[in-house]
């Protein structure tokens, strides 16, 4: 398979066929897909210019350019589980510069960092 503005060749995986299908049915469809992280309650899709959160519903949570990423870190909440916060270059209409994923693994937060830095690292 394909993946990326590059168009590099990887092996075929399922659940890639399975994210860049769905994702071609979404407001990101006409993008090269890029990579996906199953989170169990969310999904990430990523194209290559964007970054789109579902819920388990469908519903769209997040969707944002990668160029307007500033930086993503992985922090553990005070509860249980693990938080991504994306920081943006600038402030949102609601006055905050941040956007927040939770995440239930510590494993699941870690590998959607590493994608979305790599992302933005490619987009820049």
């Amino acid at each position: 398979a394909l993946y990326g503005r590059d168009r590099v060749v990887k092996p075929y995986r399922i659940d890639d066929a399975t994210a860049a299908t769905i994702q071609s049915k979404l407001c990101i469809g006409g993008e090269e897909y890029l990579s996906h992280v199953d989170m169990v309650k969310n999904v990430a899709l990523m194209s290559v210019k964007r970054l789109l959160v579902l819920s388990g519903d469908g519903e769209e949570l997040i969707l944002l350019r990668f160029k307007d990423i500033r930086k993503v870190e992985v922090m553990p909440q005070d509860d249980e589980g693990f938080v991504i916060t994306i920081f943006l270059h600038e402030v949102k209409p609601d006055g905050s510069d941040i956007e927040k994923v939770e995440c239930e693994e510590e494993r699941t937060a870690n590998l959607l960092c590493e994608k979305l830095t790599e992302a933005i690292r490619n987009t820049s």
